[in-house]
């Protein structure tokens, strides 16, 4: 019999009584000789009980001689029992229950038979007497829920179930069963099972990925890490206890590894990673349940391997993520590091043969290092000129008592784009360091087409094969999503159906690596985008890890970058992307008003530390996030949004930007002319970024903590970067090294000498160096001046922000609609460049959308101009129906005729100009009449006098 432990998570709960309560289901069936089986369900908390009494009245025949659980059951007289927790579903389990009290389970999946399935927490009480056999069994429900994919299949009245009992001690062997079944398969006839009534939303948890992993000899046994993904998608937090065992596979003895309590809120993940003890290698069976104080939520079991690499060798350096090596890289040496995981005792003069090996076999280079001192320590290894393939790297002992060690090495064929990570942290294309400048969204809605060269990236919110036809035409380099559409998973849609929580099937992981093969090495291809804040998605670390290997596999050229919302995620994630995209947007949401700036430099930090090495690429806000209708809560100006940029790459782990802006666009027209002069700045001093000759200066004062600074050499001239990220003005001293040469601000009106004391402004960016080569960099001062007289140029525009109006509009403009709606009567300025970019929902309900503009004070209109953003759409000028409503003060709304004067084109934007008879009004609205409004999208009204 199954070995039920006496520790297990349910022992509490299953020592109470059931035979008062009424059962939720019971019944009777006969053989047809007319020996009867009577049963009864019960329900109790998470148990389900079943108690069974098989009248027997030639007992003394009885077959119970089974001892062995899954094995000799089918040997005796014996009850099966089916239950399906989701009706006519394909899931569900099947047990077999002797007289001694010996089982068998099995799951059955898509319907096929899984017997290697051994849940935990189930108890099998028997019992005889002069005229019967008897049992009662208690099953906890998370196990059978566990069989389900999905438990809103299930619910109190959608469980079904089966018995059927065999007859062996007769004159004749009897099969009887209780639904009008065929076959066990024959679902659809089982008995239902009404009243099942469970918690079900506390019990949506999800467990995946349990596995031993880093497996290390420790006195007679093993040290190892049980690792796995718990997932809360029950309805609210909750405090659970994670508890997890162990049995030797096909043993019958279990140990209990650990059991840890933890909170966790709704749609929040665990990546549990434990310390365990194994008593030998070899195959286990792990199992581990989420319980709360009212009993077990989850239940999750799987087989494992315990294995042990007794040698191991690695590359540390020379090759990309070691293991590649790019036709640019100009690798001469590569280091290899020993790792004796058995401490084997080495001889003396014993010999370690280092050497490399083509596919064929053939040696083409090879070291020998004196054995006793190749562990843990770096062994240089000259790399000759080797043609592309794959090579095996080995490390031989002349003693054979020690064992070999191998692994891979790829060399790599020339292509136009390959990207790399340098040992320092820097990027690398094709050779040369860069600092890369990104953007979430179209970066021409910033910039003008002779500014594109500012950028190299643009993140690409699709699958590849959506975005193939754009990387012909684009000049940007592009991070796209590596799976296909019809493969996506990792976005959490709202009723869960895409998500990641599962490994990718083999058939899929063919998909994406044909999805990837032909941007292998192309120049337009940044990186591999794997996920949008995974902690948000909800994915699999598996998943990403999977994701990240096939791409790393079929285009090693270019990396793979996650964006990341905090520290813990990356944690969690960070193993799966060579670049890491901090995201700063956490601290903006509605709570933007409580962060100060100084606390995204700590999420970067923070961050850096647990990537472990692995560069960054700051992604700071164009702007807060801010309910819809609203205007942005904080940081909304160039000189803030320039504080918090450099704040950022105060950051040493920092290796690139990445604008975001998230699509959401306001009245902030400092931000939109910044964007572009803040990263002229940056890519000025892409050297200073790139440089890792750090120079240590002293700052002193009561002030020193809360300035963020940086200091470098950058070709033998000292730079020094200093950002006050507080909302009040910073005092410290200075003390640079000796003989450090006259510092001079470069962005200055006039020459400003860096002396012993420096002041900081709130929110204030200062850049000194010595370098007479260093780029002249525009004051804010001068910007601040431009986006003044932006501002306050309304040139007639009765709708100019400065005359206080404000826009309105139906609820087709703003359903649903987290975001900043269409400001249509301001014009988003960027060096003197209109932007175009909100584009609305049709709603069927609603099916002449409509937005328009009140004004402050009653207004004398005579014309309009509206620039709509036809999206690609092939509709011609005269296509675009409106109608044109005004309301004066009494606020009825009334239909005006109007004539149209003339209509400008340029690309996907349609300029019209129309006229009225000056009137008077309050405000006004233009209604869209055609049949797909959603196609236009207006861009900006505009009211004259005349």
């Amino acid at each position: 019999m199954k070995n039920l432990v006496s520790g297990l998570f349910l022992s509490l709960l299953l020592s109470g009584s059931f035979g008062a309560e009424s059962p939720i289901c019971q019944g009777a069936f006969k053989t047809k000789s007319g020996v009867e089986t009577r049963f009864e369900f019960h329900l109790k908390q998470r148990l389900i009980e079943l108690k069974v009494h098989c009248d027997e009245p030639e007992m003394k025949s009885l077959r119970a001689n089974s001892k062995v659980h899954d094995v000799d059951v089918w040997k005796d007289d014996l009850v099966e029992i089916f239950i399906n927790p989701a009706r006519k579903g394909q899931n569900y389990a099947q047990f077999a229950v002797a007289p001694t009290g010996v089982s068998y389970d099995a799951a059955l999946i898509n319907n096929s038979r899984e017997p290697q399935w051994n849940p935990a927490g189930i108890e099998i009480i028997p019992q005889r007497d002069e005229k019967s056999w008897s049992f009662t069994m208690r099953i906890p429900a998370a196990v059978l829920l566990s069989l389900l994919p999905d438990l809103r299949k299930t619910g109190p009245d959608q469980w079904s179930f089966n018995l059927v009992r065999t007859r062996k001690c007769g004159a004749k062997q009897e099969v009887a069963t209780l639904s009008p079944c065929s076959h066990w398969l024959d679902t659809e006839k089982y008995t239902k099972l009404n009243g099942v009534s469970l918690d079900y939303a506390a019990m949506k948890w999800t467990v995946d990925s349990l596995k031993i992993s880093n497996v290390e000899p420790v006195g007679k046994g093993y040290q190892a890490e049980m690792e796995g993904v718990v997932d809360n998608q029950s309805d609210k937090m909750r405090f659970v206890r994670i508890a997890a065992y162990l049995r030797p596979f096909r043993g019958e003895k279990s140990t209990k590894l650990f059991e840890i309590p933890i909170a966790l809120d709704k749609k929040q993940m665990f990546r549990l990673k434990q310390k365990i003890k194994i008593p030998a290698l070899g195959k286990y069976q792990i199992w581990l349940t989420v319980s709360d104080k009212n009993g077990p939520l989850k239940y999750a079991e799987t087989v494992v391997q315990a294995d042990f690499t007794p040698m191991q060798l690695a590359i540390v350096s020379g090759a990309y993520r070691g293991k590649d090596i790019f036709s640019r890289m100009n690798t001469k040496t590569i280091v290899f590091q020993l790792i004796n995981g058995m401490e084997y005792p080495v001889k003396q003069n014993t010999v370690c043969n280092l050497t490399l090996s083509d596919k064929s076999g053939k040696i083409v280079a090879q070291k020998s290092f004196p054995a006793d001192k190749v562990f843990k320590r770096d062994l240089q290894f000259p790399l000759p000129s080797l043609a592309p393939g794959k090579y095996i790297c080995r490390a031989a002992f002349s003693d054979p008592a020690i064992p070999s060690a191998v692994t891979e090495l790829n060399i790599h064929p020339a292509m136009p784009c390959e990207i790399w990570v340098d040992s320092n942290g820097n990027l690398m294309k094709n050779g040369n360091g860069f600092f890369p400048i990104g953007s979430f969204g179209s970066w021409e809605k910033f910039v003008s087409k002779k500014d594109v060269r500012l950028v190299d990236f643009e993140l690409a919110f699709g699958p590849v094969g959506k975005s193939i036809a754009r990387l012909k035409k684009n000049t940007l380099s592009m991070v796209c999503y590596p799976e296909p559409a019809d493969l996506w998973s990792h976005h959490a849609a709202k009723g869960g159906e895409k998500r990641a929580l599962r490994p990718i099937p083999p058939e899929n992981a063919k998909k994406i690596a044909a999805g990837l093969q032909p941007f292998s090495g192309n120049d337009k291809v940044f990186g591999w985008y794997l996920c949008d804040e995974p902690s948000e998605s909800r994915n699999l670390p598996l998943y990403m890890e999977q994701l990240a290997e096939i791409c790393h596999k079929t285009d090693p050229y270019h990396p793979t970058l996650i964006t990341f919302n905090n520290a813990a995620a990356a944690a969690v994630y960070g193993s799966a992307c060579d670049v890491a995209i901090i995201d700063y947007f956490p601290g903006f949401h509605e709570k933007g008003k409580e962060k100060t700036l100084d606390t995204f430099a700590a999420l970067l930090n923070d961050a850096a530390k647990r990537l472990k090495g692995k560069p960054l690429i700051a992604a700071p806000p164009l702007y807060a996030y801010a309910d819809a209708g609203q205007y942005p809560p904080r940081y909304p100006e160039y000189k803030e949004m320039r504080c918090m940029t450099f704040s950022a790459l105060t950051c040493d782990a920092v290796r690139g930007i990445c604008w975001n802006d998230g699509a959401r666009i306001g009245y902030a027209p400092g931000l939109y002319f910044g964007v572009p002069a803040i990263t002229r700045e940056v890519r000025a001093l892409e050297r200073f970024w790139l440089s890792r000759d750090s120079v240590e200066i002293r700052v002193k004062g009561k002030d020193a903590k809360k300035l963020q600074w940086i200091a470098r050499k950058v070709n033998g001239h000292l730079y020094v970067l200093t950002v006050n990220p507080t909302d009040h003005p910073l005092q410290v001293s200075l003390e640079l090294p000796a003989n450090t040469a006259p510092l001079k601000e470069l962005a200055a009106d006039k020459p400003v000498i860096l002396g012993k004391t420096l002041h900081c402004a709130p929110l204030q960016v200062r850049i000194f160096t010595s370098d007479p080569a260093a780029p002249v960099l525009e004051p804010v001062e001068s910007v601040q001046r431009k986006i003044d007289a932006l501002r306050n140029n309304a040139e007639g525009n009765l709708c100019h922000a400065s005359t206080g109006s404000q826009v309105i509009y139906s609820a087709t403009y703003n359903r649903g609609h987290r975001r900043f709606s269409v400001a249509a009567n301001r014009a988003w300025i960027n060096d003197h460049l209109y932007s175009f970019t909100y584009r609305f929902p049709a709603v069927k309900k609603d099916p002449t959308p409509w937005i328009g503009i009140e004004f402050k004070k009653e207004q004398n209109v005579a014309a309009f101009e509206i620039a709509w953003n036809l999206f690609g759409q092939k509709m011609k000028d005269n296509e675009i129906r409106f109608a044109l409503d005004i309301a004066g003060k009494d606020n009825v709304w009334k239909e005006i005729p109007y004539t149209r004067e003339n209509t400008q084109r340029s690309g996907n934007v349609v300029k019209l100009r129309f006229t009225i008879p000056q009137t008077a009004m309050k405000k006004f609205r233009i209604r869209f009449l055609n049949k797909k409004p959603a196609l236009i999208s207006p861009c900006e009204i505009k009211a004259f006098a005349k």
